[in-house]
């Protein structure tokens, strides 16, 4: 009477060693594999540091403004101002590769009139923004003085950074520093667990920074009667993470 239900059952047993080997031979590469985690055996540290640096490069924008009855009229005008403010800047100093336009518009100026309950017709306005960069920080309120002598109506954007080359100069001296920092970590931990530290595994740097310095306000000085622009020291940060592994 149990015969055929024994049977039955090695049918099922069997077709289930079937299933389980086909499943073991067909299934995707991805999921075989030898475990070689690198994540394993070793200490991850992370170390920070920030060097304080005089910048070395200054940018200011200087604005040209110019208000006429058509908008052929504001354009020249304002051409011409320009001319004059890029010539005064370069006879100041300034190479006239390193001054560039930033923004130009030239629109229909109105303003709204209580009186009329409507808008009142101005004129035509030509803006024109040049961005100036400079490495000569200690005249920059000299260059600010003589673009607004030449009929320059705003200066905006007074900052004070680093050039390429310093920024290169700066992370290396600030990411080696922080590289010091994780690498004392990694040595008073491992000596605290009573592990000795292989080679270097992995190393990522991230958090490389710094803030340009913005001149807010303007200061004139009395007795030479010009501004008065100084610069402050900039704060560079930096983050370095280190994998030891664990011999």
């Amino acid at each position: 009477m149990h015969e055929p239900r024994n049977h039955v059952v090695n049918i099922l047993v069997f077709l289930g060693l079937i299933i389980v080997i086909l499943a073991l031979v067909f299934q995707p590469k991805s999921s075989v594999y030898v475990d070689n985690d690198s994540t394993r055996n070793t200490i991850r540290v992370s170390g920070s540091a920030s060097i304080t640096v005089f910048p070395d490069t200054a940018q200011f924008n200087v604005n040209i403004i110019a208000l006429e009855d058509t908008a052929s009229a504001a354009k020249d005008s304002n051409s011409d101002i320009t001319y004059n403010v890029i010539k005064a800047l370069v006879d100041a100093g300034i190479a006239k590769d390193d001054i560039e336009s930033a923004a130009f518009n030239l629109y229909r100026k109105e303003q709204w009139n209580s009186k009329a309950a409507g808008l009142e017709f101005k004129g035509y306005e030509a803006y024109h923004s040049l961005k100036v960069t400079t490495a000569d920080i200690d005249n920059v309120g000299k260059y600010i003085d003589e673009a607004v002598d030449a009929g320059a109506n705003s200066i905006s954007s007074i900052l004070f950074t680093l050039s390429e080359d310093k920024q290169k100069d700066v992370s290396s001296q600030v990411l080696l520093k922080a590289a010091d920092e994780a690498s004392a970590k990694a040595q008073s931990l491992s000596s605290y667990l009573g592990v000795d530290l292989g080679g270097i595994v992995s190393i990522s740097e991230s958090d490389y920074s710094f803030q340009p310095y913005r001149a807010l306000g303007l200061a004139e000085d009395s007795s030479a009667k010009s501004l008065s622009i100084q610069p402050q020291n900039l704060d560079v940060s930096g983050t370095v993470s280190l994998a030891y592994a664990i011999k």
